[in-house]
């Protein structure tokens, strides 16, 4: 069997064994968890930035969106980071004007 080692999504045990795979897994402790958490979600950025059209962007963009859930959750931290976010964007704005920041005087 080939050694893995990563976070996945939950019912990927379950699809492996139905293709009649043999399959080992065990499930993180808290404190891995959210280390395992912070891998994936470079993993998927990865993915994303790595995608070759727009049907692998989306799909990518979906889990880093599904394992920075699982981060905000993780952490119970929905509503601070809602809060923080709103406060950004009220103060700062969003990024939806593409503003290309290429220098600023020092203070």
């Amino acid at each position: 069997m080939k050694n893995i080692d990563k976070l996945v999504r939950n019912g990927i045990p379950a699809e492996i064994k139905k293709e009649g795979r043999r399959v080992e897994f065990t499930h993180y402790d808290s404190f891995d968890y959210v280390e395992a958490i912070l891998s994936k979600i470079l993993e998927e950025t990865q993915e994303v930035m790595e995608a070759d059209n727009i049907d692998e962007v989306a799909s990518e963009v979906g889990d880093l969106l599904d394992i920075i859930d699982a981060f905000i959750d993780e952490l119970n931290i929905r509503s601070d980071v809602e809060s923080k976010r709103q406060e950004k964007m009220k103060r700062y704005g969003d990024f939806s004007k593409a503003v290309r920041l290429m220098r600023a005087e020092q203070v």
